[in-house]
């Protein structure tokens, strides 16, 4: 089985990671941790996406993390079945203990001494990259706060009363699922979707798709499903159920999606951004827990600040495609010079290492 995931994301307060990968580093013996190092260009990405697919041919499962700048590149993969996890980085900034066979220094397969002149052309490169980053973040950071207006605006059109009734009624529904366990559960975070250079992509229906029970949540702008969302993390926790919730990109403290595995459970929200591509088993539906009379008046003034914000969004792609394109350059520039014989001899030797 494949799985994609996102444990970073642009966001507007930059590039954040959250807990899935940091979570394995921990708990993994130190045998079955491996670290590709090395400039952009010499192939790690590559290497790591061609084991990937060699241990799914020979049966393995294999989860693939995304880079959230170009999500075509591949930063890490976990291999459940042997519990390895395998990561790429341009430099050692892993605070872990590494055993010397286990980290690959790509560099060592260059043929070529960086000249001063050559290091000022990859520095205006990355000089680059970081601008283009930084223009970004203030478009994202511009998006949230019209993001947030659009909210606050619409507020009064929720129909406060029928929504809890309704979230009541949806929490009792699933708490006749579960059983109280004599501990408290776990939770695993990740991003339900990530705003990368392609604008929004989402890989959540490779995680959820195989649940045998899916409650898909029709939410909008108007009336979230956060807080019906809060208070089912907080159940499944209490009741001793270690779980993966996914978050938006776009406020950090909204949950768009809960996986239980031990019940082969999965809760996904359907929204503006990001529409599931599964099969529900039910659909919780809060379109009828708002009152569009009350909006008419502010309708305009609310569809004004919605295309803001798109146009913001829009924006932060760009400047992320941008950053893209110029990580492509500094990637063309060593890729010149690397010697990937000896990358194709180190794919034998270790693709055979991890399978013994």
């Amino acid at each position: 089985m494949i799985k994609h995931i996102f444990a970073s994301s642009n966001t507007d307060k930059g590039i954040r990671s959250l807990s899935v990968v940091s979570d394995k580093l921990e708990q993994l013996d130190s045998s079955k941790l491996y670290i590709l190092k090395g400039a952009f260009g010499t192939g790690k990405s590559s290497f790591i996406k061609r084991l990937a697919n060699f241990l799914v041919d020979k049966g393995y499962n294999v989860i693939f993390y995304h880079n959230p700048i170009n999500p075509s590149i591949i930063d890490s993969i976990f291999i459940p079945n042997i519990q390895i996890l395998i990561i790429t980085t341009n430099s050692m900034d892993i605070n872990s203990t590494i055993l010397p066979g286990n980290l690959i220094d790509f560099d060592l397969f260059l043929e070529k001494d960086i000249t001063s002149e050559d290091r000022t052309f990859i520095l205006s490169l990355f000089n680059s990259v970081t601008k283009n980053l930084e223009k970004s973040n203030l478009y994202l950071q511009g998006a949230k706060a019209i993001y947030s207006t659009c909210i606050k605006t619409a507020e009064n059109g929720i129909l406060k009363n029928a929504k809890r009734k309704y979230e009541n009624a949806r929490i009792k529904n699933i708490s006749q699922l579960i059983s109280e366990k004599d501990k408290i559960g776990y939770c695993t975070y990740l991003y339900s979707y990530a705003l990368t250079s392609y604008g929004v992509v989402d890989y959540i229906h490779t995680l959820i798709s195989k649940s045998k029970t899916i409650y898909l949540i029709r939410e909008n702008l108007i009336c979230q499903s956060k807080d019906l969302m809060k208070r089912l993390h907080d159940l499944f926790l209490h009741n001793g159920y270690n779980i993966i919730c996914s978050i938006s990109p776009f406020d950090e403290n909204k949950i768009e999606d809960i996986i239980v595995p031990e019940l082969s459970l999965s809760i996904a929200v359907s929204n503006t951004f990001r529409k599931p591509k599964i099969f529900p088993t039910d659909i919780f539906d809060f379109n009828h827990c708002v009152d569009y009379e009350v909006l008419d008046p502010i309708a305009n003034e609310f569809d004004d600040d919605f295309n803001l914000f798109l146009s913001l969004l829009d924006k932060s792609y760009n400047s992320i495609n941008n950053a893209s394109k110029n990580i492509n350059k500094i990637k063309e520039y060593y890729a010149h010079y690397m010697n990937f014989d000896k990358v194709d001899e180190l794919f034998e030797i270790l693709s055979s290492k991890i399978i013994e």
